[in-house]
């Protein structure tokens, strides 16, 4: 087969030279061996962007918008940057949104299902626009989910059986799950609880009346209630951290609680009570979140593995990312957040 890359090469030269047409300036940051990026990931990209990668342990949100002078877009993965304030929740602030070395900016693009760590208000104000990766990590999360239910339903958990603590096993069949969100995960639960032949019920901002169960009726009514909303709320952009509080939980009578959201989104010291009263007999959080030292003590208290770190999540994320900014630059962008 003949080489025809030569014509490409006087192409890509005369727009260039010829016509004054650049390529569009793309940083793409992350952590080391993060998403295992190689040239062939990269190839789609490369053609209609230059694109400079830089794997970084660490960084502060300063250093960060000095590294973006002279970018259009920033490729983004988050576990370098360190939580300011865990009250506020935004990695990024002001800090990074006013800096000067931002103002050709045009998007930021991070490989996440949701933009808890941004906020979309100063975003916009940059006429700045967050891209995120929604539905790469649903079957992930949700048969992690399943699995930390039936953990807690049938009590296989060590720490049970090593004191010889163990409660009744639970059967699943014809229990009530509360499914806190309804986006694409808390669906997917859902389905998967259904066939299981339990009852579902669903809270959501989003949701019609008629499909909307009361948050109260959820905490009284359901033995299992899996939580499956952002630390922010998309359309509001307001906070949901200590949202699950005393108020809620004690209306609960003997419930799993699983929460592989975002663990903050639980009061720390309504849960040690409700622990305690055991209204919640079954707690499950994400490894590698703030978990107090309170939630280790507590044998019904499991600390999940990484709830969405599948070879098939990470191929979607990576897939999703990259085609997130070649959608940016085409004019035709993907996935924004509001």
């Amino acid at each position: 087969m003949q080489d025809c890359s030569w014509i490409k090469s006087i192409s890509e030269s005369y727009k260039k030279d010829i016509l004054g047409v650049k390529k569009s300036k793309v940083l793409l940051i992350t952590v080391p061996d993060m998403w295992d990026l190689n040239s062939k990931d990269l190839l789609l990209l490369k053609r209609v962007a230059d694109v400079d990668l830089f794997q970084v342990k660490s960084m502060d949100e300063e250093q960060l918008a000095k590294k973006c002078e002279g970018y259009d877009h920033l490729m983004l993965n988050m576990d370098f940057l360190p939580f300011p304030d865990l009250n506020k929740m935004d990695k990024l602030t002001d800090k990074f949104f006013n800096h000067p070395k931002i103002k050709s900016l045009k998007s930021i693009n991070v490989d996440m299902t949701d933009a808890d760590f941004f906020s979309p208000i100063l975003a916009k104000q940059k006429d700045i626009l967050i891209q995120t990766c929604p539905n790469a990590v649903t079957r992930s999360v949700a048969e992690s989910t399943l699995c930390e239910i039936t953990l807690h339903a049938k009590q296989r958990h060590l720490a049970y059986v090593a004191d010889q603590q163990c409660l009744k096993t639970m059967n699943l069949y014809g229990k009530t799950a509360g499914i806190i969100g309804h986006g694409y995960i808390g669906q997917a639960v859902g389905k998967i609880l259904s066939a299981m032949g339990m009852t579902v019920l669903y809270n959501d901002i989003k949701l019609s009346k008629d499909e909307n169960t009361p948050i109260e009726k959820i905490f009284r009514e359901s033995d299992i209630i899996s939580i499956h909303i952002p630390a922010i709320q998309k359309t509001t952009n307001k906070s949901n951290i200590g949202f699950i509080d005393s108020k809620l939980l004690n209306l609960c009578k003997g419930t799993i609680l699983i929460n592989l959201a975002t663990d903050i989104i639980v009061d720390s010291p309504s849960l040690v009570s409700a622990l305690n009263s055991k209204k919640i007999i079954g707690y499950s959080v994400e490894s590698g979140r703030k978990v107090t030292e309170k939630l280790k003590n507590y044998k019904q208290v499991h600390i999940a593995p990484c709830s969405f770190d599948s070879d098939e999540s990470r191929k979607n994320v990576k897939r999703i990312w990259i085609q997130n900014t070649i959608s940016m630059i085409s004019g035709t962008p993907e996935n924004i957040w509001s």
